[in-house]
């Protein structure tokens, strides 16, 4: 009885163990199936995008054209009120008879505003003009954009009466666009992101191995600094001893006064000259000690410069990769527009019904 349960146990974990391969399989399967029909798909969605990206860009521009037509408008209809206004004062001079110093520059004025008004309308002309170029373009497109269409809807139904499941043929097109459109965006984002981490990386490594540099030669004068320093105490000491002794040599010096004004005893001019000597080694340790600081100052402003100076560069797109960001960035805006347009007139529509 207990073998016959443990064989039993022992085929059911075989059977969980041969389903869950079977159910691995299967996945991977599905996951080849999905490339194979990312891949089929890719044959009218690339072209189709790529149409998409021409056609968001006309509908950008013309819409930018239609603002300047706008404001072109608006400085007409102000060049037409103020010349307006300076045609009623020449009908006034006229009417009146008067003979006015205006006349002249009121003229000149007129002129002035007929040729503004003139090349304004021209500059319209001229939008207009490429805003119908432009509109013809975008019926191209789309010309072609449906022929794609066809030709997808086609295939399908080819595949279709083949019984060739099609289901994952038909995902939608904007479907696969978004994707192809989000991730080269992020492809280029991600470009970014390597290239600013490598710039703080080498910025880091630079300053590093200046601050390694300069950091040792500094150590190595401020070791100087301080042999030099603790000799120069002690020379200020001798200097102060050697000050105390002439006092005290000068002051024992018992000479007639003026013997003393035109010699000095023995006692006195050894003093002397051993405060001069040591006057002189006081003064030379002085300059060689001030020199050390500011080699340390100027190494210490070196190291700071160079800390501060050392900048990581900026990310700089190639041209490929600016138009396809900013054309994608086009494009993705363009469908979150129209979805919220969608989504706005589907919620008027029952507002409506409700009503009614």
């Amino acid at each position: 009885m207990s073998d016959t349960r443990k064989r039993s146990n022992n085929e059911k974990k075989l059977l969980v163990t041969q389903i869950s391969n079977i159910d691995q399989a299967i996945n991977n399967i599905d996951e080849q199936m999905d490339e194979c029909a990312k891949l089929v798909r890719s044959f009218w969605v690339k072209p189709i995008l790529k149409l998409d990206v021409k056609i968001a860009s006309i509908d950008s521009t013309i819409t930018s054209l239609y603002d300047d037509v706008s404001e072109i408008g608006l400085e007409i209809s102000n060049a037409y009120n103020e010349k307006n206004q300076v045609l009623s004062q020449i009908e006034y001079i006229k009417q009146s008879g008067s003979s006015d110093s205006s006349w002249d520059s009121l003229w000149d004025c007129k002129k002035s505003f007929t040729r503004k008004i003139s090349v304004l309308k021209s500059n319209r002309k001229e939008k207009y003009s490429e805003i119908n170029r432009l509109k013809e373009d975008k019926n191209e497109y789309w010309n072609q954009r449906k022929n794609w269409f066809e030709r997808r809807n086609l295939l399908l139904s080819l595949s279709e009466k083949n019984k060739i499941d099609i289901k994952n043929l038909k995902k939608s097109v904007v479907s696969d666009e978004r994707v192809i459109a989000k991730d080269r965006i992020s492809e280029i984002n991600q470009k970014k992101i390597e290239f600013e981490s490598a710039e703080k990386s080498r910025i880091e490594q630079e300053i590093r191995e200046s601050d390694l540099k300069y950091n040792k030669q500094i150590q190595e004068i401020e070791e100087k600094i301080q042999r030099f320093s603790s000799n120069y105490r002690d020379v200020e000491w001798k200097v102060e001893r050697a000050r105390k002794q002439l006092s005290s040599v000068t002051s024992k010096d018992s000479r007639f006064f003026v013997l003393k004004l035109f010699s000095d005893s023995t006692e006195v001019r050894n003093a002397k000259e051993n405060l001069s000597s040591l006057d002189r080694k006081k003064l030379g340790m002085k300059i060689t000690l001030d020199r050390l600081l500011n080699e340390k100052n100027s190494l210490e402003n070196k190291r700071e410069t160079i800390r501060s100076s050392t900048r990581p560069r900026t990310y700089t797109m190639n041209v490929n990769e600016r138009e396809d960001m900013n054309d994608y960035q086009r494009f993705l805006t363009n469908l979150s527009n129209k979805s919220n347009k969608k989504r706005k007139g589907g919620i008027l529509c029952k507002l409506n019904l409700t009503s009614h």
